[in-house]
Order: structure tokens, then C-alpha cells, then sequence
């Protein structure tokens, strides 16, 4: 569970007794599917919600599905930037991050997506 792979989540889950509680797991969904929680991740659910919708997924496929989206497309775009950025913030080299950002924005083929990527957390 993502909380736990958190420093601080693992130290709430040792000072509970090692317990991922009912309210953890409820946050932790709210955090990822809810459009009125206030991280924004819910714009960022990469077509998850629309799978949903449409019935092209059920609980046996969403592990093949989440694993392919992750794979093929946070792993390669977005994961890849982050670790881009974080080294050329940390040396401070700010044109590097306004480069990176910009490459992945252009790796955002349909609007939606360049939109979702933009307004997180607003």
C-alpha cells in the first residue's frame, strides 16, 4: 500500500502496531478516484476512469491494465522526468527543468491530458 512506502506512512504504521487501518486504505482511494479530494490526482488517473465507464475493465484485468499503463506510460514519461528534474533542481539548474518539463508536456498527445498534467493540485 502506497502509504506504507512512505517514510512517514511506515512510521504511522509502526507507532498503530504495523496496522494499515480501514481510514488508510478509504484516504488512499479517496486520494487516487475522488475529483473532490484536493490532491488533483483524479485528473491524472491516466484513462482509468474512462475504462471504468465503458466496462472495458473489471477486478481481473485492472492488475494487466494498471501494470501496462504504468509500464508504457508513467514508467517511460513521466517517472523518467521526475528523476530528470529532481537531479537538475538539486544542482540548480533550472533551464534543465524548464527542458524537461517541456519535453514531457509534449509527450502528452491529446489535450486532456496536457491539461490534467498542468492544473494537478490547483
Amino acid at each position: 500500500m502506497y502509504r506504507e512506502e512512505t517514510a512517514a506512512g511506515r512510521a504511522a504504521a509502526r507507532a498503530e502496531g504495523g496496522r494499515t487501518t480501514e481510514l488508510d486504505r478509504l484516504l488512499v482511494s479517496l486520494q487516487l478516484t475522488d475529483s473532490a479530494f484536493p490532491s488533483g490526482f483524479y485528473t491524472l488517473s491516466h484513462g482509468l476512469e474512462g475504462f471504468a465507464q465503458a466496462g472495458a475493465v473489471d477486478a481481473g484485468s485492472l492488475p494487466a491494465l494498471l501494470h501496462d499503463l504504468l509500464r508504457h506510460g508513467v514508467g517511460p514519461a513521466d517517472a523518467t522526468a521526475l528523476a530528470l528534474a529532481h537531479r537538475a533542481a538539486a544542482a540548480e539548474d533550472w533551464e534543465t527543468v524548464a527542458a524537461v518539463d517541456t519535453r514531457l508536456h509534449a509527450t502528452k498527445l491529446n489535450r486532456e491530458m496536457r491539461q490534467a498534467a498542468t492544473r494537478t493540485g490547483r
